[in-house]
């Protein structure tokens, strides 16, 4: 009598485990990492830039890719909260590289306005124009 009761106790905690792990799962990569990218624009021409968000390697999750659009937005989603590397590209030479730290949706500006590239995050209000 006993075995069987252990025995129902040990099916029930581990359907409940098993239930539950999706889910939680499912609310930590359901994050966002987006943002834009500044330059000094020349009138009449659009840059674009080429992104690459590198998961923990721990993960063993692939590269992420995305690039901006002609504001010089960009966009990842269904992250979990990690640390990434985040390179960002001009045709094939990377002007910026910097880790960020992802605790929940993130939006961030990496300016390359100045002599050296710079990361603002959050973004507030007077730094993203989209």
């Amino acid at each position: 009598m006993k075995a069987g009761k252990l025995t129902l106790i040990s099916i029930c905690i581990l359907f409940l485990l098993t239930a539950l792990a999706p889910s939680r799962a499912s609310m930590q990569s359901g994050n966002t990492l987006s943002g834009q990218i500044k330059t000094k624009s020349v009138k009449g021409s659009i840059q674009r830039f080429s992104l690459k968000l590198y998961p923990p390697k721990t993960s063993k999750k692939p590269i992420i890719l995305t690039d901006t659009d002609s504001l010089g937005n960009f966009k990842f989603t269904g992250l979990s909260e990690k640390s990434y590397m985040l390179e960002v590209y001009s045709g094939k030479q990377m002007v910026y590289q910097g880790v960020i730290e992802l605790n929940g949706s993130l939006c961030c500006v990496i300016d390359l306005t100045g002599s050296y590239s710079k990361k603002v995050c959050p973004c507030t209000s007077t730094t993203r124009k989209s």
